[in-house]
């Protein structure tokens, strides 16, 4: 919901609908650049009443971030989600912080892995509500951000 609509995202199909059906989309229109007003599915007919070209109702954005190689998982890849922790490390005797949740079911759109050992850097681009990003922003200033890949 509230995602701008991309040509890959789009798959042309053939489909034979009652004529009472009203209000579906057919592929000669254009829909690339519109906005979901609710949640799509992979392979759902789209009707006139799922999309918008409303930009107030863009509320899905992008982000990009840099984190360590070893804060997130090897198998983790686009189209998964993940939990963003941010985590401080103890220093010169400090007492330890707790892991602080920052933010769960966040998307990531890419992932470039700079090198494969403990001493790279990973960048994501991931996808959050409009609303989430400053929240985001103020855990990089300050510790580091963790992922943790979401299983199930």
């Amino acid at each position: 919901q509230g995602v701008r609509i991309e040509s890959s995202d789009l798959a042309p199909a053939t489909a034979t609908l009652d004529r009472n059906l009203r209000g579906y989309l057919s592929n000669s229109q254009p829909i690339v650049g519109a906005i979901t007003r609710r949640p799509l599915g992979a392979g759902e007919l789209l009707r006139s009443d799922a999309i918008t070209d409303a930009d107030s109702e863009l509320v899905t954005v992008t982000l990009s971030l840099q984190v360590r190689a070893a804060d997130i998982p090897i198998s983790t890849a686009a189209g998964d989600f993940v939990t963003l922790y941010q985590l401080f490390d103890a220093r010169n005797g400090e007492t330890a912080l707790p892991p602080r949740k920052i933010l769960s079911e966040v998307f990531i759109d890419e992932i470039t892995r700079q090198s494969s050992n403990f001493g790279s850097d990973a960048s994501l681009t991931i996808a959050l509500h409009r609303d989430d990003v400053a929240t985001v922003l103020e855990a990089t200033s300050s510790g580091r951000i963790v992922i943790v890949a979401s299983h199930g």
